[in-house]
């Protein structure tokens, strides 16, 4: 009797660490997240930069559902009485996974968010690359310095 009831607890421990070991790795990679951001900035000599942005995601439908959203600033605090002063800002290309890809644009403040991805569409699970390409002015060239504006 102690011997069946032993070989039991084996057998049963047996199959439940092991398919616990089986379960272990994907939900170690299931987990969603941004894995990777890069810019590529070009500047001209008028100050006007170029920015081609590379952001990597996992998606498993839970935050990641549709695509992602990438706020820029286009406005910024002067030292006159707490005014803004409007960046320029052009949006040139937009896609997921090396396809142009449907986005639209919304202010938010002294931000433009950029949705990317459709709203009746569901990303697959996985990883997936978006690629944002726009021209901004982000530098102001001033009479004792020049500097990287701010946003506030």
């Amino acid at each position: 009797m102690k011997t069946i009831s032993c070989r039991f607890l084996f057998v049963f421990l047996l199959i439940f660490l092991h398919d616990s070991f089986l379960r272990a790795p994907s939900s170690i990679q299931a987990a969603e997240r941004i894995t990777k951001f890069h810019s590529d900035i070009a500047i001209g000599d008028d100050g006007l930069m170029t920015i081609t942005e590379t952001i990597s995601v996992i998606a498993e439908g839970e935050k990641i559902r549709r695509g992602i959203y990438r706020d820029i600033p286009v406005r910024y605090d002067t030292a006159f009485f707490g005014l803004k002063q409007n960046i320029p800002f052009e949006l040139r290309a937009v896609s997921c996974d090396g396809t142009e890809s449907p986005y639209r644009e919304e202010n938010h403040g002294i931000f433009r968010r950029i949705y990317i991805g459709s709203r009746n569409v569901e990303l697959p699970v996985g990883p997936h690359i978006y690629t944002i390409q726009y021209t901004t002015r982000q530098l102001r060239f001033l009479t004792s310095n020049d500097e990287a504006t701010s946003a506030h």
